[in-house]
């Protein structure tokens, strides 16, 4: 109780018993183990151990936090360096023949554009790639 920095009858009222039971405790220095653990959340140890908690949970986050950026900065350079490799065709291209390399550049330290002269080239429109493969289809009889 002392520890509380509360009445006993605001210990009752918050415990849902008499005052006389609260006094009852006291006198017998002793309360039962619910009573005790409902007190103890309270006390300057039971909100040590939340803050403890707390702290723990936050380095905890953080460091996930941390290890999903480094994970995804990661995946973004593999995701650089395999636009680099090139356009092969591939069966499931959502948009094929369209120049791509623009949207792989995340860095804005990238280098490439001074190598590469393909790399500043805008990428093509679906009108234009659909007006360049009309024009070149043969006609179906």
């Amino acid at each position: 109780m002392d520890d509380l920095a509360a009445t006993p009858a605001s210990v009752a009222t918050a415990l849902g018993v008499s005052l006389s039971t609260v006094y009852r405790w006291l006198a017998e220095d002793s309360a039962p183990r619910v009573a005790l653990l409902a007190l103890f959340w309270v006390t300057r140890w039971g909100l040590s151990a939340t803050d403890v908690e707390a702290f723990n949970l936050v380095q905890v986050h953080t460091g996930l936090t941390q290890a999903l950026q480094d994970d995804n900065r990661k995946l973004r350079a593999e995701l650089v360096t395999a636009g680099r490799l090139g356009d092969f065709g591939s069966a499931n291209d959502p948009a094929p023949h369209i120049v791509t390399t623009q949207a792989y550049r995340t860095d804005p330290g990238d280098q490439r554009s001074q190598t590469d002269p393909a790399a500043d080239r805008q990428p093509d429109s679906l009108a234009a790639v659909a007006h360049r493969h009309s024009a070149v289809r043969p006609q179906s009889r």
